[in-house]
Formats: structure tokens, C-alpha cells, sequence
């Protein structure tokens, strides 16, 4: 995977002004494999709103 710390840094800066954060745009261009990638590193929930138990 490309890094992309201009954008970890711009999810940074959003997740310290709210508390969830979409990310939206084409399809296939990475935005879960992105999330799951910050989610990890920085130890945030991830939900994926198609997975039946995220819902729950």
C-alpha cells in the first residue's frame, strides 16, 4: 500500500473536532483499506456500515 500520511494527518486533525469520521468517493480507490490502516495504528473503532454486525 502507497502511505499516505498527508492523509492520516487530515483524518488526525478531523477525529480531534468530532467524534466519527465518513470517508466517501469512488469505489475501489482505498478508502477501507485507509480506515482499517488508521484504525489500527492509532487504536480507533472501525465499522463497516455493509457488515451486518457493525450494524448491531
Amino acid at each position: 500500500m502507497i502511505e499516505r500520511h498527508d492523509l492520516f494527518n487530515a483524518m488526525s486533525s478531523r477525529l480531534s473536532e468530532a467524534r466519527a469520521l465518513a470517508l466517501l468517493g469512488a469505489r475501489q480507490v482505498g478508502k477501507s483499506t485507509l480506515a482499517k490502516k488508521y484504525a489500527r495504528r492509532h487504536g480507533c473503532a472501525y465499522f463497516d456500515l455493509e457488515d451486518p454486525a457493525s450494524l448491531e
